[in-house]
């Protein structure tokens, strides 16, 4: 993991060596790092850095992907009339079968419960800077 998060704790670069006892592992022992060199072989990557701001970025958007695809395929089958069947009202039951979900996501999207960042964290490879230029913009 490479970045700057300031005093704030990852485990993002912390080896636990054969038979060291997990209570020795030093949390910041690989924080606040500029690239890879020297930890590891880096020529075989694209790129020598591992940017922590990629990384929260993917993790977030890896989640509320699953979350959208939860809500639509709850939703799906909250709705799903066999064919011949006459339409309803909508049951309770099925009400909350969609609900529960939608509002996992929308709470997910709002960054609700998520943990606070003290410091602000600051990538190496460029990511921040060409993530933020890209579109759309609004008014």
């Amino acid at each position: 993991m490479t970045g700057f998060d300031g005093s704030q704790t990852h485990m993002g670069n912390t080896v636990l060596g054969k038979g060291m006892p997990p209570e020795r592992l030093e949390r910041n022992a690989g924080a606040n790092l500029p690239d890879l060199t020297g930890r590891l072989d880096t020529a075989p990557y694209l790129t020598p850095y591992s940017d922590i701001v990629a990384q929260l970025v993917l993790a977030h958007q890896t989640q509320m992907h699953n979350l959208i695809t939860l809500t639509n395929y709850q939703t799906r089958l909250a709705l799903y009339k066999p064919p011949g069947q006459a339409p309803e009202t909508l049951s309770e039951t099925a009400r909350r079968q969609f609900e529960r979900p939608a509002e996992l996501l929308v709470r997910y999207l709002l960054f609700t419960n998520e943990a606070r960042l003290e410091e602000p964290i600051r990538g190496t490879s460029g990511f921040t800077e060409e993530f933020q230029a890209r579109g759309p913009r609004d008014g």
